[in-house]
C-alpha cells in the first residue's frame, strides 16, 4: 500500500475486473460509489457499471465501452479500450467483492480524514474568527466521514443478494464439499461448510434440565 496518497491500485484493478469477469448484476448498494476510487479512469468505470446496473443491462466490456462512449467518457480511446480489456483478460478472481469493497473504502475514507485535516490547518492559519465557531466547522465536517463509517455494521439481506448469490454459487460449485477448515465433526461441517477466517460462527444451545 502507498503510504501517500492512499490507495491500493491493484485492489481497485481487482475489484472492476471481478465485476467485468463475472458479468453479474452486482448490487448497487454494494457500499462504495465511484468517489470511493482514487484512480479518475476507475471512477469513469464504475459510474457506467452503476447506471448499467439500474438499466439492467448484463455487465461485460462490450457494454461498459459502449455506455463510456455515450457519456463521452474516453480521454485516450485506444489506450483506455485496452485497458478494459485487460482487466477482463488478466484478473484472477481469488476474493469476493466484499473484501475489495472493504479496502476500497477504508482507504477512501481515511482520505477524506486527511483532506478535512489538511484543509482544517490551512482554516487556522487564516481564519480570525473565534476559536469556538471554527472548532465546531472542523468537528462537523469530520463526523461527516465517522458517521458513514460507524454505520456500516450489521446489514440487512436485501442489501448484500449480490455476495449472497456469489456464496451460493460456490456452493453448487463444491457439490457440498467442505471448503473452508474441518471440524472433524460431519453434521457442522456439513452445515457451516467449514470454519473460514472472515467468518464468526456462534453456536449455541438450550441449556441441559
Amino acid at each position: 500500500m502507498n503510504p501517500e496518497p492512499l490507495y491500493e491500485l491493484e485492489t481497485e484493478k481487482s475489484f472492476l475486473g471481478t465485476i467485468l469477469i463475472k458479468g453479474s448484476v452486482v448490487n448497487p448498494d454494494i457500499g462504495i460509489s465511484p468517489d470511493d476510487f482514487y484512480h479518475e479512469f476507475h471512477k469513469k468505470l464504475f459510474s457506467s457499471i452503476l447506471e448499467l446496473i439500474d438499466q439492467s443491462v448484463q455487465i461485460d466490456p462490450v457494454s461498459v465501452i459502449n455506455k463510456l462512449r455515450e457519456k463521452a467518457g474516453f480521454k485516450d480511446e485506444p489506450r483506455e479500450l485496452e485497458y478494459i480489456y485487460s482487466l477482463y483478460r488478466d484478473t484472477v478472481i481469488s476474493q469476493p467483492l466484499s473484501y475489495f469493497v472493504k479496502r476500497i473504502k477504508n482507504l477512501s475514507d481515511r482520505r477524506k480524514y486527511i483532506s478535512i485535516l489538511r484543509d482544517s490547518i490551512q482554516l487556522i492559519n487564516s481564519d480570525p474568527t473565534e476559536n469556538e465557531n471554527l472548532f465546531s466547522k472542523i468537528e462537523k465536517d469530520l463526523s461527516v466521514v465517522s458517521k458513514s463509517v460507524q454505520s456500516r455494521g450489521l446489514r440487512s439481506l436485501s442489501g448484500d443478494r449480490a455476495e449472497l448469490l456469489e456464496y451460493i454459487q460456490k456452493l453448487f460449485e463444491n457439490k457440498g464439499e467442505t471448503s473452508g477448515l474441518k471440524t472433524h465433526y460431519p453434521e457442522l461441517d456439513e452445515l457451516t461448510t467449514g470454519l473460514k477466517s472472515h467468518e464468526l460462527m456462534i453456536i449455541a444451545a438450550r441449556p441441559g434440565r
